[in-house]
């Protein structure tokens, strides 16, 4: 009996163990990121990628990770500095239109370091996609149009 008690116990803490490293392998870094714009060559220091694996479909609405990061810390007067930042967007195939659903700011780059600030937004208003701008690039990635 103490035997079967011990054997279960080695178990579950094994397989505790393996969901956690699942979950942290699952995470921001585990991600493939596709480069989107890279203004590093024009003094801003922000390179924004994309991460195709992320795209969820659900009719003519996709959701889609994008991540900004920094060469330059961000946000001194936030008392948060931070690197990176992971945005999860949800974009409208049909009407060229999206939204934020949630955002995570982390200390290091490329979604790395201490998670320092979560949002998740509320319901909002659904924004026009800018000709030309990174958001139509997103748009066009999330939507399968490039």
């Amino acid at each position: 009996m103490i035997r079967t008690k011990t054997g279960l116990r080695i178990q579950l803490v094994a397989v505790s163990y393996l969901l956690m490293l699942v979950a942290a392998c699952s995470g921001p870094v585990a991600t493939e990121w596709i480069t989107v714009k890279d203004t590093r060559p024009t003094g801003d220091g922000f390179v924004t990628y994309a991460a195709p694996s992320t795209i969820r479909k659900t009719g003519t609405k996709v959701k889609m990770w994008s991540m900004i990061d920094s060469t330059v810390i961000q946000g001194d007067a936030l008392d948060r500095p931070r690197f990176s930042w992971i945005d999860e967007w949800v974009y409208e195939c049909q009407d060229k239109k999206f939204r934020p659903l949630r955002f995570r700011e982390y200390s290091g780059t490329m979604g790395t370091g201490e998670n320092v600030f979560t949002l998740t937004y509320p319901a909002s208003d659904w924004m026009a996609v800018n000709p030309g701008s990174v958001s139509e690039t997103l748009w066009n990635m999330a939507c399968g149009k490039e």
